[in-house]
């Protein structure tokens, strides 16, 4: 597991890292400041809105925040496609499995730059933290356009009729919409 932690921080410090164009979501505002996004591999489209990501590759999310509150309860990932197509005048929604526990890809960055899992420890007020996912891309998606979502969230449970990402119960720490491309 140590190895595999070493691998992906490599990877997000590798040359061909590229902070990707995102949007933080409407509707909900999250409780972090400078947040960032680096995605490995990223090519940009031709028109340099959206990362091109090829049907059976793997892509390397990074996430960096600040929270702004105190988190001592294990916190979650939940990934959503939005699709770009408007049904009814409201876009497509469609979560991408449901929430995991971020705890074991969220890291403190220190002041000497090191960094330290935040696996059962929390997350504190105004230090900075980044978030690392790898992205499976299946050789069955379809060729299409949408903006990946990417929560990150504390951890609670919630009833299902109130589990829409707007009502969840949990702090939302961060909370960007990047647009991606998928040849």
């Amino acid at each position: 597991m140590l190895i595999q932690i070493f691998a992906i921080l490599a990877s997000v410090l590798a040359v061909n890292c590229f902070t990707a164009p995102f949007s933080l979501c409407e509707g909900r505002s999250p409780l972090s400041t400078n947040i960032s996004v680096d995605v490995t591999p990223c090519e940009l489209s031709s028109t340099n809105t959206s990362c091109l990501f090829s049907r059976g590759d793997n892509t390397n999310f990074t996430i960096y925040f600040t929270p702004q509150v105190n988190v001592s309860t294990p916190i979650e990932r939940v990934i959503m496609a939005k699709f770009a197509k408007k049904l009814k005048n409201k876009y497509v929604e469609v979560p991408y499995g449901g929430g995991v526990n971020a705890d074991d890809r969220t890291f403190l960055v220190g002041e000497d730059g090191t960094f330290e899992s935040v696996e059962g420890k929390g997350l504190v007020s105004g230090k900075q933290y980044f978030f690392n996912n790898i992205f499976n891309i299946l050789s069955s998606s379809p060729k299409t356009t949408l903006w990946a979502r990417y929560l990150i969230r504390e951890a609670k449970p919630c009833k299902k009729s109130k589990c829409n990402w707007l009502l969840h119960p949990g702090q939302l720490l961060v909370c960007v919409e990047i647009p991606v491309t998928i040849v």
